[in-house]
């Protein structure tokens, strides 16, 4: 399935399936990700809304981990994904990854 048609049916599941928001932050490496997820987070929770993070990386875990010490959100909410490839591109091609993450952070 090509990635159009990927979008346009994870969009139809989405419209089907109600349950948490999910927003993506995209942006190239240094570009402030995590630190606008730093200012965040505060914010959300000051108005009472649940969140959980996921990240994702080439091959580390070095921005989940920032999270979690941050001590702005229960280390447990924060998950990381290795992509082994550009994040940008791993996304795009197949989400499965981060959906299944965000289906379980959802569930708990």
């Amino acid at each position: 399935m090509s990635s159009p048609l990927k979008a346009h049916a994870l969009h139809a599941e989405a419209q089907t399936h109600p349950g948490a928001a999910r927003v993506g932050i995209g942006g190239p490496v240094g570009s402030g990700k995590t630190r606008l997820l730093e200012q965040l987070i505060p914010r959300f929770i000051a108005r009472g809304i649940e969140l959980a993070i996921i990240t994702n990386d080439l091959a580390t875990r070095e921005d989940a981990e920032r999270v979690q010490r941050s001590g702005l959100i229960d280390p447990q909410r924060v998950r990381a994904v290795e992509t082994g490839a550009c994040p940008h591109t791993a996304i795009r091609e197949d989400p499965t990854l981060n959906l299944q993450m965000a289906d379980e952070l959802e569930a708990r």
